[in-house]
């Protein structure tokens, strides 16, 4: 059991606060002069006894991994401080770094490791360090990348089973380089050739060289076409390593102009003040320490991934520990670069992508560090590019969306940094790819702009959209504007959604959201709406249970409706109508009759729980978030099951729906909501299982402890017995006295101990039958979601929709309204949306629908494999036979997700 450390005194929490505010552009060192702040954390660092040292350089290498956008600002604190006598805290710094660098490696946690390499290379510019040891260490981690790659190679190894972890640590390596490159190349130029020869011979051994397209925001482009922007952690390496070779070039020429490796020129004009930047060695400083203390073991295989298992499940193992690292480009480039090195770009994402990890959680602050980042770019571009890519990686964001949308709000309301017209932007490119883009993808774009102009008095230029009016309703950037305002009706009123919008896009609107109540009264009502109509007014009257169960057991009704299952539905939607006032009615009612939903439900089936969910979509058809509310609920309740919604939205039209962008998305939110309930049990009760494991093997040490106490205790008063002190002698008999009879209090706690083993076994057997239950309920959901999603495919498959042709109406006029001005004619027709001067046609034929309708469904059968991979893996073959009948271009969409880049 880890020791916890002491609490810091306080000296150590003053020296901590001073660290955390260094520099700072807001707070209470603003104002304050770097000089100023330099000089006083210097000597307070200096004044903390020998005692203290290492706790300190513990401190000081938590304020470095937490806000590492300064690491360069806290080496030159650190110089300054072993220059003016404080060698001791140097040396304690560096074994600090050595441990915390080697523990991370160790465990596999690179994110950790990453922010402690910036500093050990950052020393070498400081002069803190040798470029030997900076070099050495660097390259440690290309060479077990390189051991990595060949062993696997040799093994015949899948690339996804490995590349991601020695990608990871070829990574580290080279995006510290450049912390260390000027200092190393002006004392050492071999040490810079070593690391880049490594790292040459490693870019060789990679199995996915450029483009691993299973982590793609957009679908593949045509055949021949370049890939498109994705956020795969095989590309994203291959980018950092063509930005060092164009700095290298030339000699060098443009390593220069790199503004994120040096620190702020306030910084950079005290240090030379200071003369922290004096080319002699630091006076004091152990040079051999540096060699001997920095001997990094960085494990060549992967840490911590079992190779238990088919390929793909150890694959989605290493998916989840060293994933994608998330981008997507939606600026142009020269904009956002301002002509600054490609390599300037991708340390700042870097550090980003950083802040946005070591800060979850604490949004205020995360803000305030992401609009300070000391860069030569177009920080307010490049916060909103790397935002999207963070929010729209696959197969995952690393947090919820919803932390993303906080900070992009956030930042669009700061006065320093101009993120909102960036941002306005990236959305402009993503409107534009909206024909491309993943379903998901596609959803959580929708969701960030409604969340947006919710928090920013709805203020958008729709005027600029409203040209897709005139589209065709299959449109994609027709079916986007519809999309976010369903998202956006789900947080504000319907009036205030309609006032700002164009009268013209009033169309696109939903109606009021509203329950649909029972019709009229007429001669020709179903049986099913008139048992309905004369259950209701019983349930409104809070009809006892009993009574209820009386009338579903009247002589005539089950015959009447048509049997059990719609006799679930006739109950079911009474009850719901009964409490369609507001959704806290809805859950009384359905807490007061869920007795009765369960005996019919046992009775009928699973038919009867796909005729519950049929009842509730009736009664919401026009309440779409009502209706996925209160299946939820009935879910938690266990009246229906993930299986259950699977089934009812595979049956129901929405996935099929090319024009009805809201049929669309409530119905795949419904699927969706199914495979994710049916995972969070099967992670709930291993959870349970977990803990109930561990309170047996605590039960366990605690009856042995009490045995071992009786035995003690027995021992002790057999030896009471034969010699008792006389004040423990009984008078009348001359024996002992009650005092040396033996403790019941030993035995009874043996006895409490022994009753809460055997409590605990109990619940552990429990435990165990829940957790093989809640794990094939979730393999049969997963099958079951494949199962239903290919058999939407229409048969035979007819060919696919390239990129191109996805393209919106109104892209597909501006190119051709440019070609025809680039030949120096005119364009025929009125409106972006003329062709050729027709009008566009108002449907499509039924090739080309049967066409993207199986586009649809094929990338919501990729997308749900892609974000669920890990669950999917090891279901693998499963799914390989579920498709086997299938054409080529089904297995390869979904079955490439395991096999590796495309």
């Amino acid at each position: 059991m880890a020791v916890a450390p002491p609490p810091l005194t306080e000296g150590l929490l003053a020296t901590l606060k001073g660290l955390v505010e260094l520099g700072d552009r807001f707070g209470p060192s603003k104002d304050v002069p770097i000089a100023e702040q330099m000089k006083s954390l210097a000597s307070r660092m200096l004044d903390h006894p020998s005692i203290e040292h290492e706790r300190l350089a513990e401190l000081f290498i938590d304020c470095v991994s937490e806000l590492s956008p300064k690491t360069t600002v806290y080496v030159s604190l650190l110089a300054h401080v072993i220059r003016s006598g404080g060698v001791p805290i140097g040396q304690a710094v560096i074994r600090q770094c050595a441990a915390s660098l080697e523990d991370s490696l160790r465990d596999g946690r690179h994110q950790s490791a990453v922010p402690v390499l910036r500093l050990l290379c950052a020393m070498t510019d400081a002069k803190v360090l040798s470029s030997a040891t900076a070099s050495r260490v660097l390259q440690s981690l290309l060479t077990a990348a390189i051991k990595c790659a060949r062993s696997s190679i040799e093994q015949r190894r899948p690339a996804p089973a490995w590349q991601l972890y020695s990608d990871s640590l070829a990574t580290a390596s080279l995006s510290c380089l450049p912390y260390c490159r000027q200092a190393m190349a002006a004392s050492e130029p071999k040490d810079v050739a070593a690391v880049l020869d490594l790292a040459k011979e490693y870019m060789t051994l990679r199995a996915t060289p450029r483009c691993d397209l299973r982590f793609s925001p957009t679908v593949p482009a045509e055949a021949g076409d370049a890939p498109p922007p994705d956020s795969g952690a095989a590309s994203h390496l291959t980018a950092l390593w063509d930005a060092l070779q164009e700095c290298e070039a030339d000699g060098g020429a443009r390593w220069p102009e790199l503004v994120v490796v040096r620190p702020p020129d306030a910084v950079c004009a005290w240090r030379k003040e200071a003369g922290v930047d004096v080319d002699e060695p630091l006076q004091g400083w152990a040079r051999p320490l540096d060699e001997s203390g920095l001997q990094i073991t960085v494990p060549w295989i992967v840490p911590g991934i079992s190779d238990a298992g088919s390929p793909a499940e150890v694959a989605a193992r290493v998916l989840a520990q060293y994933g994608p690292r998330g981008g997507i480009n939606l600026l142009p480039r020269d904009a956002v670069n301002g002509g600054a090195p490609n390599l300037e770009r991708i340390m700042t994402d870097d550090l980003i992508i950083e802040t946005l990890v070591q800060l979850h959680g604490q949004r205020v602050l995360c803000v305030k560090r992401l609009a300070t980042i000391n860069t030569k770019l177009n920080l307010g571009m490049v916060l909103a590019e790397t935002l999207f890519g963070q929010l729209l990686r696959l197969p995952a964001p690393r947090h919820r969306p919803i932390a993303y949308f906080n900070i992009m709000t956030d930042l669009a309301g700061l006065k320093n940094v101009s993120f909102a017209r960036p941002m306005s932007g990236c959305m402009k490119e993503l409107f534009r790819l909206s024909g491309v883009l993943l379903p998901d993808v596609f959803a959580r774009v929708g969701e960030y702009l409604a969340y947006h102009l919710c928090t920013h008095g709805m203020f958008w230029p729709w005027e600029r959209w409203a040209h897709v009016v005139d589209a065709p309703a299959h449109d994609p950037q027709r079916r986007f504007c519809q999309h976010v305002l369903f998202r956006l009706l789900r947080a504000s009123y319907h009036s205030k959604v309609k006032e700002t919008l164009p009268e013209s896009m009033h169309v696109l609107l939903q109606p009021e959201p509203a329950a649909q109540m029972l019709p009229p009264e007429a001669d020709d009502d179903a049986a099913a709406v008139r048992r309905t109509r004369d259950l209701l007014p019983k349930l409104k009257a809070k009809a006892s249970t009993e009574e209820v169960k009386a009338w579903v057991e009247a002589e005539g009704v089950l015959q009447d409706v048509g049997g059990v299952s719609a006799l679930v539905g006739v109950v079911a939607r009474a009850v719901l109508l009964a409490g369609a006032k507001s959704f806290a009615h809805t859950l009384a009612m359905l807490e007061r009759y869920t007795e009765v939903l369960e005996g019919l439900i046992m009775n009928a089936g699973e038919p009867g729980r796909v005729a519950a969910v049929q009842a509730a979509a009736a009664v919401w058809a026009g309440h779409r978030q009502r209706f996925a509310m209160v299946v939820g609920k009935a879910m938690s309740m266990r009246l229906v099951t993930p299986e259950t919604l699977i089934t009812w939205a595979a049956a129901e039209d929405g996935l099929v729906a090319i024009e009805d962008e809201v049929a669309f998305v409530s119905t795949w939110e419904v699927f969706c909501m199914g495979v994710s309930r049916a995972i969070s049990r099967e992670s709930d009760a291993r959870g349970e299982l977990a803990a109930a494991k561990a309170e047996l093997a605590a039960a366990q040490m605690r009856l042995q402890g009490a045995q071992r106490a009786a035995e003690d205790a027995g021992a002790a008063k057999e030896e009471a017995a034969k010699d008792p002190p006389p004040d423990k002698m009984d008078e009348d008999t001359g024996g002992p006295g009650p005092g040396g009879a033996p403790d019941d209090k030993a035995g009874n706690a043996v006895e409490e101990a022994a009753r809460a083993v055997e409590k605990a076994k109990e619940e552990l057997e429990a435990a165990e039958v829940t957790a093989q239950e809640a794990a094939e309920e979730e393999r049969r959901a997963l099958l079951l979601a494949v199962r239903s999603l290919a058999g939407l495919l229409p048969d035979p498959l007819p060919a696919m929709p390239s990129a191109h042709d996805l393209r919106p109406a109104r892209v597909v006029a501006d190119e051709k309204a440019a070609a025809a001005a680039a030949e120096g004619r005119t364009e025929e027709g009125s409106g972006a949306m003329a062709v050729d001067g027709e009008a566009e046609p108002a449907g499509i034929s039924g090739k080309e629908r049967s066409a993207r309708v199986a586009r649809q469904v094929l990338l919501c059968l990729a997308s749900l494999v892609s974000l669920h991979y890990a669950r999917f893996a090891p279901l693998a073959v499963d799914v390989k036979g579920l498709l086997a009948k299938k054409p080529d271009a089904v297995r390869g969409a979904v079955l490439g997700v395991f096999a590796g880049a495309q």
